[in-house]
């Protein structure tokens, strides 16, 4: 390799880092100030940078927004989608999908909870993200309704109990510290607190969490 090429995989190298810097810091001023109290002026400072820096790597504070939102949202829609339809009884493949969302949410790098806030997704700019959330709430509400038909889950309103769960995995990131959220052992706790409320028969709920964790293990593999 010539030093040519050592000095541009640096350059690389180094440009996806500051991007990365500027991610983390925007998630912690979003959750701190909102998405709209937050200025770029306010990003470019938490990130060692000057404006027109921070330009170079993103064009706008959306183009920002966009990236954490895509982070929140494109692998939990895929994968609930996949669950809708797996076979299996439903309320393990709900137990999956918990497992994966808490884990997802806490092992980011980034603090997500500011972009779920301020309205932000009724906006028109950033319509493609409300449509990938209402995807994802209408899958998460399928794999409810399917636990009415197999009789595995309590007949409750599949609205009502996919906002109880987003809720739930929201609040618990916001709430708990860093260093607990990355605890193993969160998601299983998550999603053992939620299905112990919605399953038919709680005396279930060891042969659901075998099934579960069997099934998030066969669909992680397969990402």
């Amino acid at each position: 390799m010539t030093v040519v090429q050592k000095s541009k995989v640096t350059r690389g190298q180094k440009g996806e880092q500051t991007r990365e810097r500027i991610l983390v810091k925007s998630g912690e001023l979003f959750a701190a100030k909102g998405f709209f109290g937050t200025a770029t002026r306010d990003i470019a400072t938490a990130a060692g940078l000057q404006q027109p820096s921070l330009f170079f790597h993103f064009a706008s504070k959306q183009a920002i927004a966009d990236e954490l939102l895509a982070y929140s949202l494109s692998r939990p829609k895929t994968f609930a989608s996949r669950l809708v339809e797996e076979p299996g009884s439903a309320a393990a493949r709900l137990y999956a999908y918990i497992s994966f969302d808490t884990e997802h949410l806490a092992s980011s790098p980034y603090d997500l909870t500011g972009i779920h806030q301020d309205g932000l997704l009724s906006m028109p700019d950033f319509r493609k993200w409300k449509l990938a959330g209402d995807a994802l709430a209408q899958h998460i509400r399928t794999l409810i309704r399917q636990g009415h038909v197999d009789g595995s889950l309590l007949p409750l309103d599949p609205i009502l109990v996919q906002h109880m769960i987003s809720g739930i995995n929201l609040n618990t990131i916001r709430r708990v510290g860093d260093k607990q959220r990355r605890k193993s052992g969160l998601p299983e706790f998550v999603a053992d607190f939620i299905l112990r409320g919605l399953l038919s028969s709680p005396r279930s709920l060891p042969s659901v969490q075998i099934e579960g964790r069997e099934l998030l293990r066969l669909l992680k593999t397969d990402e």
